[in-house]
């Protein structure tokens, strides 16, 4: 199924990055994944049902593995970065995944709609080397929440 863009104000968009950082052993030390505790926590921050969230993953054949994802809206599979951009970018709510793309979705609806919520991971990296916190400096219509799990 897909969603219902008519009341896209009551629908989100949830960004789950694997890729890399499940197969190549420094990125999944450095970074890590987000687990499902996280994803719940956030679906639950903007109080919407699996019908109202659409997923968004770089690995979205294993995903739709995955019991605790069963209901949600996929993305559809093949489709290229530029385009998983594009559609990010259209909606007022995102759960960003702890990568920089997801970062870039919620920055081109934030420049498209004016006002975006968003949820980020309160540990953005398993190993932060970099002290650096990506949303200190961040424009007051993007409203970023930070889930911790």
């Amino acid at each position: 199924g897909d969603l219902d863009i008519e009341n896209q104000s009551q629908t989100a968009a949830c960004h789950i990055r694997r890729g890399d950082y499940l197969t190549n052993r420094s990125a999944n030390q450095i970074i890590g994944l987000m687990g499902p505790e996280y994803y719940r926590k956030s679906i639950e921050h903007f109080s919407l049902d699996h019908h109202q969230v659409k997923i968004f993953s770089d690995d979205v054949v294993n995903i739709c593995r995955q019991n605790w994802l069963s209901g949600f809206v996929m993305q559809e599979q093949g489709m290229r970065p530029l385009e998983t951009l594009k559609q990010l970018g259209q909606f007022p709510k995102i759960i960003l995944s702890n990568s920089t793309f997801a970062w870039w979705g919620a920055s081109l609806a934030f420049k498209q709609l004016g006002a975006v919520q968003c949820t980020a991971p309160g540990v953005w990296m398993a190993q932060n080397h970099f002290g650096a916190d990506l949303f200190s400096e961040v424009p007051e219509a993007l409203q970023v929440t930070r889930i911790y799990s």
